[in-house]
């Protein structure tokens, strides 16, 4: 199947942090933004090449945290949630720097605003004629990235202005999603005309317990049961040849149990226009493919609950 070249140059001109990337141009290294942004994107979608950089993330957070023991550092036995708790007028919070392990916004800005700067000698993998990156080359990057993070722990995941900016980085996506589950919330009789209320569980929270579990947004409850919703912000939707593309970052396989996948797409500032399209994730054929290094995740036409486009 073929995208029109229209539509793949508006997705690729328009990534969510494009403006942000924008503004670091003027790096030692002439990076091309987009295209970084797109590799971390590849990574993130890859589970075995995520796992790897996120245990090198998680590793260097652990062991800087560690050191500085209860309460800032809640172990596993805790029943809180293990991780770095910040005081916020003087009560302890997760922190935000506990989402970078797995943020590849985050790893895209410590890339080219970091490592690229401290380390211009390195270079990320070279793409494939397919578009994609060498999964040999991946391996090699993310080893050299994880001695990077480790020698750098203390500077990018200490108390200071790394911390700070990576949870500033977290705080705008969260915004983004929160946005996107209200919006669910707001039209959750739209979506579906038979059940009786719906509660979102992440609202606010960047990222409820159900969520980080199971992959839980929401529970939609009807008179007799009740069912999971997960939210995604996405960009443009094409419907091609009876399939929905979706164009978003998101491990498919963690979610294979959330009974709904609902996809928001429009303008931040104005969320009454945006689209919305949910998936019934019971019975739908889901694919996955890649063009300039996009990630599109396909759905058939079949498995649509509910669009409003």
């Amino acid at each position: 199947m073929e995208i029109s070249e229209e539509i793949l140059k508006k997705i690729r001109n328009t990534p969510q942090n494009k403006a942000k990337l924008e503004e670091f141009k003027n790096s030692p290294k002439k990076y091309n933004s987009t295209e970084t942004f797109r590799f971390f994107r590849f990574i993130y979608n890859n589970k075995p090449l995520s796992n790897k950089l996120s245990s090198y993330f998680w590793a260097s957070i652990k062991d800087v945290w560690k050191e500085r023991g209860l309460p800032r550092w809640r172990p596993s036995t805790s029943e809180d949630q293990e991780g770095v708790y910040d005081y916020l007028d003087g009560i302890l919070i997760r922190s935000g720097i506990n989402f970078s392990n797995t943020n590849y916004t985050i790893h895209t800005f410590i890339w080219i605003e970091f490592m690229s700067v401290k380390y211009p000698f390195i270079d990320l993998p070279h793409t494939l004629e397919s578009g994609i990156w060498d999964t040999k080359e991946c391996y090699d990057f993310i080893n050299k990235f994880g001695e990077l993070l480790w020698e750098n722990r203390y500077e990018l995941f200490d108390d200071g202005e790394w911390k700070d900016y990576q949870h500033k980085l977290r705080h705008g996506i969260d915004l983004r999603g929160q946005k996107c589950q209200l919006l669910i919330q707001e039209k959750f009789k739209e979506i579906w005309p038979e059940s009786s209320s719906y509660e979102d569980q992440d609202i606010k929270m960047g990222g409820g317990k159900v969520d980080y579990v199971g992959g839980i947004d929401g529970y939609v409850y009807f008179d007799d049961t009740t069912k999971t919703n997960q939210v995604k912000s996405s960009g443009h939707i094409i419907l091609k040849d009876n399939e929905y593309w979706v164009p978003v970052s998101y491990k498919f396989e963690q979610y294979t149990q959330v009974d709904f996948i609902s996809f928001v797409f429009g303008p931040t500032n104005d969320m009454s226009n945006n689209k919305i399209l949910v998936i019934d994730n019971k019975n739908t054929k889901h694919r996955e493919e890649y063009f300039n290094g996009n990630p599109f995740h396909i759905f058939n036409e079949e498995s649509k609950l509910y669009s409003n486009f």
